[in-house]
């Protein structure tokens, strides 16, 4: 067990761990209480009202101890769930935008001519540029289906898309795979990578799964087949914090073939939502509190805002300044190069 941990935190010096603290620690990292609860919710998501857990100081801090970082890092990303927005289902939406409290979307005109969001994530990107860091985009590539709600909304041969690519790569962005809802049940990861790396004659070895519907026994050995050697899925959608528990990437741990992955896995600290605006004071505190975690241990984590969030909420592009500006003041390294 002590080769396995060391080997998960890139440990070279000898450590002390009791037998007790690392079966803790293969706890946290395999979400071995989430797998034998098996709590689910409409979604076929993890339930998080139960799962929600507080930073293991005690463990944190040993780790921290044995790490060589002397630095925390922050990812900035940005999933795409959006590019071809005049579908049936967005017409839908624009439609009830304004009548229901929570539905807020494009204009008709907006989707007549279909480049707003292009346009706005371009604006995204230099406004990202004048911080000092390229974000990365999680794009999907499964099969286009406007339908269906936790469908992709991404048709790779349509030209809205491939125009939104084309930015993309000119803009020197990190590129990785938006795995689909369904990919943890069919298993078609590696599939889905592939289209992706066609589509834009790039390698991709960077994904974050749709809906974080992802298999915790299961991904590691998944992400392994499809190429990919970053991951970024696991955190919470309707909270923010450490799923884990402990504040740092990690090389993922196969409970299935009990042993340690090529895959580093990335934690997802923050989670955009316009729910997030709520008690937007609340939001920052919470914030604070968690960037403050990983300054402390040295840690590393990923915040999530999905393009067509803060192309729609202004206050959310505001809010997204305001945590840069905390990550910044804190002496984050922010998005480094991932090899």
């Amino acid at each position: 067990m002590t080769k396995l941990v060391k080997d998960a935190f890139s440990i070279e010096t000898e450590v002390d761990f009791s037998e007790k603290e690392l079966l803790e620690i293969i706890s946290c990292l395999t979400l071995k209480d989430e797998i034998e609860s098996g709590y689910s919710d409409k979604f076929h998501l993890h339930h998080e009202e139960n799962i929600v857990k507080h930073v293991n100081h005690i463990l944190s801090s040993k780790i921290s101890g044995y790490k060589k970082e002397k630095s925390f890092t922050i990812y900035f990303t940005h999933d795409v769930d959006w590019v071809k927005i005049n579908t049936p289902l967005s017409y839908l939406k624009s439609g009830l935008s304004g009548t229901l409290r929570k539905i807020k979307w494009f204009s008709f005109s907006e989707l007549y001519h279909r480049r707003n969001l292009i346009r706005f994530t371009d604006e995204l990107i230099a406004f990202e540029k004048i911080h000092g860091f390229h974000s990365i985009f999680f794009l999907p590539s499964s099969n286009y289906d406007p339908f269906n709600r936790y469908g992709s909304r991404v048709d790779l041969n349509d030209k809205t898309s491939k125009d939104f690519f084309q930015m993309l790569l000119s803009n020197n962005v990190g590129i990785g795979l938006h795995g689909s809802y369904h990919a943890r049940y069919k298993n078609s990861y590696a599939e889905e990578a592939k289209k992706l790396a066609e589509a834009l004659n790039r390698e991709i070895t960077m994904h974050r799964n749709h809906y974080l519907n992802f298999d915790p026994a299961n991904l590691w050995q998944q992400m392994e087949n499809a190429g990919i050697r970053y991951d970024f899925s696991i955190g919470y959608i309707y909270d923010q914090g450490l799923r884990t528990t402990l504040p740092f990437s990690f090389k993922g741990l196969d409970v299935l073939q009990n042993r340690i992955s090529n895959v580093t896995g990335i934690p997802l600290l923050f989670m955009d939502l316009p729910d997030t605006l709520t008690d937007k004071e609340k939001t920052i505190r919470e914030f604070r509190e968690n960037i403050q975690i990983l300054k402390t241990y040295n840690g590393t984590a990923s915040i999530l805002f999905h393009a067509e969030n803060l192309c729609l909420y202004p206050e959310l592009f505001e809010l997204y300044s305001q945590i840069i500006d905390i990550c910044k003041s804190e002496g984050a390294v922010i998005n480094p190069e991932l090899k």
